[in-house]
């Protein structure tokens, strides 16, 4: 299975909705398609991993899902995806703080600029960045004006 930001948002979602044939059906995909998406072996569509972050937000929301508490100390994390790296959305420096380790990191997680100390949620600063990189994809794949594609 691939680790990228968008096979974690999966696995989080399956884990909040309780199987992958859940998560399937709330998806309205066959299970085999979202076990390829899950593996990184196909590129989910942009609106069904903001419909993950949104699901789990709403999850994280209620309660059911919290940062654990530690006492461990910020470190600073870059969150990257396609070859792109999420920036603050107030300065555009691409390093935040979080008080969890990248890899515990929820959509409701705070992430704080090492810069201007910004507050964002993890899950706000992953859908920017993946809205980045599809627009990004869709402009290098559009041929230039009067050319053939």
């Amino acid at each position: 299975m691939a680790d990228t930001i968008y096979t974690r948002v999966l696995a989080q979602a399956v884990e909040m909705a309780g199987s992958a044939k859940a998560l399937a059906d709330l998806f309205r995909v066959p299970e085999t398609t979202l076990a390829r998406w899950i593996s990184g072996r196909a590129q989910m569509p942009l609106r069904v991993f903001l419909r993950a972050i949104e699901l789990l937000r709403e999850h994280d929301d209620r309660g059911t899902q919290q940062d654990a508490i530690s006492n461990r100390p910020a470190e600073s994390i870059t969150v990257q995806a396609a070859g792109l790296c999420a920036r603050c959305a107030r300065c555009g420096c691409p390093e935040f703080l979080s008080a969890v380790a990248q890899s515990g990191l929820r959509v409701s997680s705070r992430l704080q600029c090492t810069s201007c100390h910004h507050d964002a949620a993890y899950g706000d600063v992953v859908a920017e960045l993946a809205t980045l990189a599809v627009a990004q994809q869709r402009s290098v794949r559009k041929p230039a004006h009067g050319q053939l594609a």
